[in-house]
């Protein structure tokens, strides 16, 4: 498999003037060889400030699959589409993995961790070693 097949994982978050207008952003992302993993229903929502003079829009975003090159030209193509107001790609952060916990089996001796801590009278007669 070479670099440029290589398929990495992306979010697309975006504004759109009507809610008809999901049908064409998803035709982009398959023509440049975007698959979507998952897409989240549009929903009407309230700007919290005016956008090309929009009070409204419709939020919907999608998880998709695509070559790394193929994000430059998504943003372009949406970038011409009318009814998108605002659009942001994102490569999600990776998940660290997950450790595995070590489970303590009933025939294995536990182990205690020595105490370091030292009263106080202990404590003393390891200064008074020290300074001896």
């Amino acid at each position: 498999m070479t670099e440029d097949q290589i398929l990495s994982d992306y979010e697309l978050a975006f504004l759109l003037t009507t809610g008809e207008t999901f049908p064409d952003v998803a035709q982009i992302l398959k023509k440049h060889g975007a698959e979507i993993v998952y897409e989240s229903p549009i929903s009407q929502i309230k700007l919290a400030y005016a956008i090309k003079k929009q009070t409204s829009a419709f939020f919907g975003f999608c998880n998709f699959r695509a070559p790394r090159e193929a994000v430059k030209k998504v943003s372009d193509d949406l970038s011409l589409i009318p009814a998108v107001v605002r659009f942001l790609v994102i490569a999600p952060p990776i998940k660290p993995a997950v450790r595995e916990r070590r489970l303590e089996r009933p025939n294995e001796p536990r182990t205690e961790k020595p105490n370091s801590a030292l009263s106080n009278e202990a404590l003393e007669e390891k200064l008074e070693e020290i300074l001896k």
